[in-house]
């Protein structure tokens, strides 16, 4: 197979990730979580009204059904990040054939793939003068994308890895049987 053949192959497959209508509203929703973990590394004040809040609107309506009062709300920048974030780690899945990938740095790597694809994009819109005003080797946006990326890589490797530990370990015969066991004394 030549070259050329292989690079289509991948292009085709890097074009298949799509996000079922369920996904983004799950993803939607761990953004919450995500901009809240965001939150705490960051410094900047602008940077953390940015992420979204606790009072703010959003225009997910999943995290509406869910919010009883107390639910972080993320901004439609961060969502949008997170979003690309699971493309890019959906794509690695169907590369690997659905196994967790073996090597240092993979959130980095993700991170510059989502840079690559948002960095010129309108995100982050309420933050174009604070970026002006801050040093040029100090883009406040781009560290942003690369904070709520390394924090969605988290709680999604996370959870490939309990998926992954679950499909070793097999059906727990106590998981399955609790009530059974209990009500034998076993």
């Amino acid at each position: 197979m030549s070259h050329t053949a292989d690079n289509h192959d991948e292009m085709a497959c890097l074009s298949i990730v799509h996000l079922s209508e369920f996904k983004e509203a799950a993803i939607s929703y761990i953004a919450g979580f995500v901009a809240q973990m965001g939150t705490k590394q960051l410094i900047c004040a602008a940077c953390c009204i940015a992420l979204g809040s606790r009072k703010g609107y959003t225009s997910s309506n999943f995290i509406q059904l869910k919010d009883r009062g107390n639910l972080f709300k993320p901004t439609s920048s961060v969502i949008r990040v997170c979003k690309e974030t699971e493309k890019c780690i959906q794509r690695m899945v169907l590369a690997t054939d659905g196994k967790l990938p073996q090597c240092i740095g993979l959130s980095d790597a993700i991170a510059v793939s989502v840079l690559g694809y948002l960095g010129s994009s309108d995100i982050f819109t309420e933050l174009q003068s604070h970026v002006l005003e801050s040093a040029v080797d100090d883009n406040h946006i781009f560290q942003l994308i690369k904070i709520i990326v390394k924090c969605h890589c988290e709680v999604r490797f996370y959870h490939l890895g309990k998926e992954t530990t679950d499909k070793i370990g097999g059906t727990k015969i106590r998981k399955k049987l609790s009530k059974l066991i209990l009500f034998k004394s076993q």
